[in-house]
């Protein structure tokens, strides 16, 4: 995961490759808020998937789940 600055707008975003099922979607929003609340890092808002490849792309896919913070 990284972070990403836009005025003050603060996001934490956790990439992932492979066809993103629900499931996936929820485990990486999970392990994202995990690892936010070790940092003692707040986040707010829905999260949101972003997915890049079509969906006849096989290889080398790339997801990523994305939630704002208060940083």
């Amino acid at each position: 995961g990284s972070l990403s600055k836009n005025d003050n707008l603060y996001l934490a975003v956790i990439t992932f490759d492979g066809f993103a099922f629900e499931n996936d979607i929820k485990s990486y929003a999970k392990t994202m808020v995990l690892a936010l609340r070790k940092s003692n890092i707040r986040h707010f808002g829905n999260f949101q998937f972003v997915g890049y490849n079509s969906r006849f792309q096989f290889f080398r896919r790339r997801n990523e789940v994305i939630v704002h913070i208060n940083y």
